[in-house]
């Protein structure tokens, strides 16, 4: 019967070293995962910071480039051919400006985000920790790190997916300015 009693002991306290043990590479995993969900916020932001400079950029390089005045003398010339080639024109300007307000809706949308949930030292109640055991506490830690990965994730894919849109719209937009320059330039410099 002794014999029985101390393999069992032996075999309890075996198992909560494993549990602690697997608790610690837990929690260990677990702060390095929020930490990455943290470090991307800051790069998503960053992101957002660069793409709404560049759709800035886009709007004041079109209106500043783009001559709206040449265009106009196309659409009222007259001559149909270059009434339509200048109501084309005009149709890309505008399309080129939609996309490009799209894209800074996009970003804006991203920016806007921001629930994001932080383990920090202000949401420990540490006379109440000292009430509950430590492997007890272990999982409590564990857990909160798991809610916030899991928020903090959610809210970076919204972040993202918002961010790939207006990248793509900002892409369509420039690409539309940059053809509506080229033609402009060209057939301005071949009518006249």
């Amino acid at each position: 019967m002794h014999i029985l009693e101390s393999n069992k002991a032996e075999h309890s306290a075996t198992r909560s070293d494993n549990t602690d043990e697997i608790t610690n590479l837990l929690i260990t995993i677990a702060k390095d995962e929020y930490s990455l969900e943290i470090d991307r916020i800051g790069r998503l932001d960053n992101k957002a910071r660069i793409l709404s400079a560049t759709v800035i950029l886009a709007i004041i390089v079109g209106v500043s480039n783009i001559p709206f005045e040449k265009i106009l003398s196309l659409i009222k010339s007259g001559v149909n051919e270059y009434s339509q080639f200048g109501l084309f024109l005009m149709l890309l300007l505008v399309s080129a400006f939609g996309f490009l307000a799209v894209a800074a809706v996009f970003i804006y949308r991203s920016i806007q985000i921001k629930e994001y949930y932080r383990f920090g030292i202000a949401n420990v109640a540490y006379s109440e920790i000292l009430k509950i055991p430590v492997s007890e506490n272990k999982s409590l830690i564990f857990h909160c790190y798991q809610k916030s990965i899991l928020n903090n994730r959610e809210e970076n894919e919204k972040k993202s997916k918002e961010l790939k849109m207006g990248i793509k719209f900002c892409v369509y937009g420039f690409a539309l300015l940059v053809m509506c320059f080229l033609i402009t330039n060209i057939a301005s410099a071949t009518i006249t």
